[in-house]
């Protein structure tokens, strides 16, 4: 729980983070979230999933703590997480470094934190009535 917390705070954090171009993360945020509605398909391919990125990453805590409580992560949710996490550590290597800004290292550094808790959750196993 206390990762989750953790997890929280730095995610939420690095939307009011410089991320780009001194622009906070919200700007970007919204900026890939209208990139799906733009004509301009290549634009939605990339930049869409960050927008599917920030969507899951606010699903998960939620999950982790009601319906994932005491279940083993689905692993196709580990699976999407590690490839939405590729492809926003893909930014790096697309863009000049001295124009990323320190709240896209915030949320790089929320989702791996992410990613580490759903792959190290361990499954709360029920307890059966009559064991000592």
């Amino acid at each position: 729980m206390k990762l989750i917390i953790i997890f929280l705070l730095l995610f939420i954090s690095s939307f009011f983070l410089p991320a780009f171009e001194d622009a906070p993360g919200i700007s970007c945020a919204i900026l890939c979230a209208t990139d799906l509605l733009n004509d301009s398909w290549v634009a939605a391919l990339y930049y869409g999933p960050f927008t599917l990125s920030n969507i899951l990453m606010l699903l998960l805590p939620v999950l982790l703590i009601t319906w994932l409580r005491r279940r083993r992560v689905p692993r196709f949710l580990i699976i999407a997480q590690a490839v939405l996490l590729i492809h926003t550590a893909s930014w790096l290597f697309l863009t000049e470094l001295n124009t990323i800004g320190i709240g896209y290292y915030v949320w790089l550094a929320s989702m791996l934190l992410m990613l580490w808790i759903t792959t190290a959750k361990k499954t709360v196993e029920p307890s059966v009535a009559g064991d000592v």
